[in-house]
């Protein structure tokens, strides 16, 4: 797949059974040209790869409480983010999507309200500052 911005317009859903994907394009987002991102739509669930990597083996499968703490504490020693000028807005186009799962490469997954710890991802990545 590839990762042209304009992809997201051309592309459409893809029905699996009772799901239905759609792939959003990422550009550098959190690294490469071709990050991009499965949305499915009739779960909520936003399949964000390396957004909120947390560290450690003994995080659980799911929660709903933080993860941008421990994946802002992992982004101080390690960043991995490609800070492009476009991070801003990429991440309120999947915040649009007000997923209720994020699910996380890395990491426990998230459960909640998925559009405000993006958008709170989003101001801890504001100028390539690390949250306080």
């Amino acid at each position: 797949m590839g990762a042209h911005p304009e992809d997201d317009v051309r592309r459409p859903e893809i029905a699996l059974g009772s799901h239905r994907l759609r792939w959003l394009a990422t550009p550098h987002l959190p690294h490469a040209w071709e990050c991009g991102y499965l949305y499915e739509s009739s779960t909520r669930t936003l399949l964000c790869g390396d957004l909120f990597t947390q560290p450690g083996h003994e995080t659980p499968p799911l929660t709903r409480g933080d993860i941008l703490g421990p994946s802002e504490a992992m982004r101080a020693v390690m960043d991995g983010f490609a800070h492009s000028r476009d991070q801003g807005a990429l991440l309120e186009k999947l915040a649009a999507l007000a997923p209720t799962t994020l699910a996380c490469m890395h990491g426990s997954a998230f459960q909640g309200d998925g559009a405000a710890l993006l958008r709170a991802q989003a101001r801890a990545l504001e100028g390539g500052r690390l949250a306080a």
